[in-house]
């Protein structure tokens, strides 16, 4: 049937039909904008509000969240940033920085006396999973090394320290912490190994015969063939 000529008079008059809006999902281009007026802002009020735009833009970024955690934190809203990083964490668990926000503020608590040795327990987990993402972070690795060490856990802090020294094979401290540590742990053979290997890369250092001499003293009170 042919249309009217009233009818194709409306159809022509009538606004052209809008496309469908897309489904909601990232606009990076606009996050990464604000992204930069928060940098450009400094660390205040008007930074964060910043940071809130581009979360909006982009709610699942790691990255604007870590830096919303980290700001909340130097404003002094402590729980705010950590409830802002814990967020981070689920909806990003494959970013370090995240993680390495969340355990900063649990450290935090830690010091602060809040439950310290479940919140560095905590602590060491974001640790453990910052080193799997970036297994070449040795200041992650050390950190690791040294929260076991302060749980007390040295069967845990030894295999890290281990792994730190993979990437910095010359640093003669590390080497000499690594034996002193396997001593404390009864394992005299990877003691003598990690003190052996130290003397090997500095045989004049009179700090390290002296720390060295400290470690056979301590093999000799134990017991221990080197």
């Amino acid at each position: 049937m042919i249309p009217s000529v009233a009818l194709v008079g409306l159809l022509l008059a009538a606004p052209a039909a809008q496309p469908a809006a897309r489904e909601s999902g990232p606009d990076r281009a606009l996050a990464y904008y604000h992204y930069s007026l928060a940098q450009q802002a400094g660390r205040t009020e008007q930074a964060l509000e910043e940071l809130r735009k581009a979360q909006r833009y982009d709610p699942g970024a790691g990255v604007i969240r870590a830096e919303i955690a980290r700001l909340l934190r130097e404003l002094g809203r402590p729980d705010e940033a950590l409830e802002a990083a814990k967020e981070g964490v689920r909806l990003a668990p494959g970013s370090a920085d995240a993680r390495r926000v969340l355990a900063q503020l649990l450290r935090d608590l830690a010091q602060s006396g809040v439950e310290p040795e479940a919140n560095l327990r905590a602590v060491a987990e974001q640790l453990e999973k910052i080193v799997e993402l970036e297994p070449t972070d040795g200041q992650g690795l050390l950190t690791l090394v040294n929260t076991w060490l302060q749980l007390g856990e040295g069967a845990k802090a030894a295999p890290v320290l281990e792994s730190y020294l993979e990437l910095d094979p010359g640093n003669v401290e590390r080497h000499l912490q690594l034996g002193s540590l396997y001593l404390q742990l009864g394992k005299g053979e990877q003691a003598a190994a990690a003190l052996k290997r130290a003397l090997d890369l500095q045989p004049d250092s009179a700090q390290g015969y002296a720390r060295l001499g400290d470690v056979y003293a301590q093999a000799e009170q134990l017991d221990l063939s080197l």
